[in-house]
């Protein structure tokens, strides 16, 4: 049984809200009904649920070249867990891998707690397919003027680099060369 006060008082009904305060309580003998003489203190802290937070882009797009994770999910604020799911469910790891999916995110306060209402980011995943070409041999005039945009491809907005890997994209108007 619970009290507001260390001795005497009136039981607090079990269904009575808790708020933040001393509270008072003992153990009724159930054979006998008898309380025990001294009362167990235990102060308690209400803490307000943390806000919900926000976000400038609720549809979000990521390259799987760039590795994304949770933690790159754009919001206002910090200290945000993200969960799959809308209620309940498991902090997923801000390390982990994000996939094309719906991620939901509560702001987590210093205690520990989140507010019950999540914030809905849809992700998108994107993996573009590979260049491909019909000519892997294509020959050009240089006194046509080609550039790189005359190099005939299957797909569209192709970005052209001047190495296999790294470096700085290309201009579409770059002069091709003779070599």
């Amino acid at each position: 049984t619970w009290y507001t006060a260390a001795t005497g008082g009136t039981a607090i009904a079990a269904t009575t809200a808790l708020t933040s305060g001393v509270y008072f309580g003992n153990i009724i003998d159930a054979t006998t009904g008898c309380e025990s003489s001294t009362r167990l203190q235990v102060t308690v802290t209400v803490v307000d649920p943390a806000a919900t937070p926000t976000t400038n882009n609720a549809t979000q797009n990521f390259c799987t070249l760039n590795s994304p994770t949770v933690a790159n999910i754009q919001v206002n604020e910090s200290n945000v867990v993200w969960y799959t799911t809308a209620t309940g469910g498991t902090a997923i790891p801000s390390t982990t891998a994000l996939a094309t999916g719906t991620y939901y995110g509560a702001v987590s306060s210093a205690v520990g707690c989140e507010n019950p209402v999540r914030l809905a980011v849809v992700v998108n995943v994107n993996s573009p397919s590979v260049i491909t070409t019909p000519r892997t041999t294509q020959t050009f005039c240089l006194s046509a003027l080609p550039t790189l945009a005359s190099i005939l491809v299957n797909e569209t907005n192709v970005v052209w680099y001047a190495a296999a890997t790294g470096g700085t994209p290309l201009a579409n108007n770059t002069p091709l060369t003779a070599t």
